[in-house]
């Protein structure tokens, strides 16, 4: 392959990416999952399966198919994206974390009991043992825990779930260590030192803002928005 045709390639695969970024930020949803499934082909063979966009667009489509209520698929893309970090190594504690629940909030709604319960727990152990009290992603897993205790009838379970959920948002705030690890971008310099931008928020769908319609968003802001998401990631069941 000529290096004309490489970075035609390359381009493509790109350009496909943002363009379905955009489609999901739209609330076109049946439309982004078909432009993120064709962005994944087209970043996979341009990148290959472990490059940074190719794992970021596979999530994407994860989340696509769970808005559309396609559960197992959604789940599917999910388990994939974490089998490759893992393998890959360098997810932070908050990443692992909100990557097994987003699997076991997708076996719930598939619905997959056995497959959801597990997930729930094993989700509410990484947290429990690697976040620091207070810290609000273990509280959000061990609340959606209780819920889905609840769901299946497990009454103490859940009773005991919404206990330590209580005690651990009462922690909340009395450490600024708890706070300061949500100001931490997933890559690069200090989040911190860096200013929130206007529209970003703490849902799983963002609305698109006036800027975002218009052009793809910069570097900068994606880690932003990645950082923020971790939080809202354990928001939505």
């Amino acid at each position: 392959m000529r290096l004309d045709e490489i970075e035609r390639e390359f381009k493509e695969a790109e350009s496909t990416l943002a363009q379905a970024d955009q489609t999901l930020v739209a609330g076109r949803l049946n439309d982004a999952h078909k432009l993120y499934e064709q962005a994944l082909a087209l970043l996979t063979s341009a990148f290959g399966a472990e490059d940074g966009r190719t794992i970021s667009c596979m999530e994407s489509l994860g989340d696509a198919c769970y808005e559309l209520k396609k559960y197992d698929e959604a789940a599917r893309r999910y388990k994939e994206v974490f089998a490759v970090r893992q393998r890959l190594g360098g997810m932070r504690d908050q990443e692992e974390a909100v990557a097994l629940f987003k699997i076991a909030k997708a076996y719930s709604h598939a619905p997959n009991a056995r497959e959801a319960e597990k997930h729930f727990e094993m989700a509410a152990d990484i947290a429990r043992k690697k976040l620091l009290p207070g810290d609000p992603v273990l509280s959000n897993i061990l609340e959606a825990s209780a819920s889905y205790a609840a769901r299946l009838k497990q009454k103490d379970k859940a009773e005991a779930l919404r206990e330590e959920a209580r005690q651990n948002r009462a922690r909340f705030g009395s450490s600024s260590q708890v706070i300061e690890r949500y100001l931490e971008p997933l890559a690069g310099p200090r989040l911190g030192e860096q200013t929130l931008p206007p529209g970003a928020n703490l849902r799983f769908r963002k609305e698109p803002q006036p800027d975002e319609a218009k052009e793809p968003p910069t570097e900068e802001r994606k880690q932003i928005n990645q950082a923020v998401a971790l939080l809202a990631a354990v928001t939505v069941l």
